[in-house]
């Protein structure tokens, strides 16, 4: 299944791609699905609304089929029991993304955590831990919750 997820990123990203920024992609994928993940677990309460949320920003954000993203969701899942510390996936995010994308990727966080139709304390605290682990200023991350929770109402 990892091999066939690989060969999916490798046609996705062309063939002129070096392998190198293949494996690269692949590994920020891999571990901005597994923060999705955690994001979803931090209230200790498995939603299905959580998971849709998750698998549909998946989809739409890297332009997968849900067959491929699902392949996704499965890898991070595993990735994420397996995981010490949250710094071996913000590491890898913070390395490869810009601070736009970085604000991208926490809106996803966050629609993720307000599948539910709340942010919990659990899943408020994460978001400002991977927030400043990614180094994104603290006011652009509370203008970025504000704003998306400004709009839930």
């Amino acid at each position: 299944m990892i091999d066939r997820l690989q060969e999916f990123l490798r046609s996705a990203l062309g063939n002129a791609a070096p392998e190198e920024a293949s494996s690269d992609e692949h590994g920020v994928r891999v571990a901005m699905a597994a923060l999705l993940v955690e994001m979803a677990r931090a209230d200790f309460i498995e939603d299905e609304e959580e998971r849709c949320a998750l698998l549909g920003l998946l989809r739409a954000h890297f332009s997968l089929e849900k067959h491929e993203a699902e392949e996704l969701l499965g890898l991070a899942d595993r990735q994420a029991d397996r995981a010490v510390s949250l710094q071996e996936f913000t590491a890898e995010i913070h390395a490869a993304l810009t601070l736009p994308q970085k604000l991208k990727f926490l809106e996803m966080l966050i629609r993720v955590a307000l599948a539910d139709g709340r942010l919990d304390k659990h899943e408020r605290h994460l978001l400002g831990k991977i927030a400043d682990l990614i180094y994104i200023p603290h006011a652009d991350y509370v203008g970025l919750r504000d704003r998306i929770l400004g709009s839930y109402g």
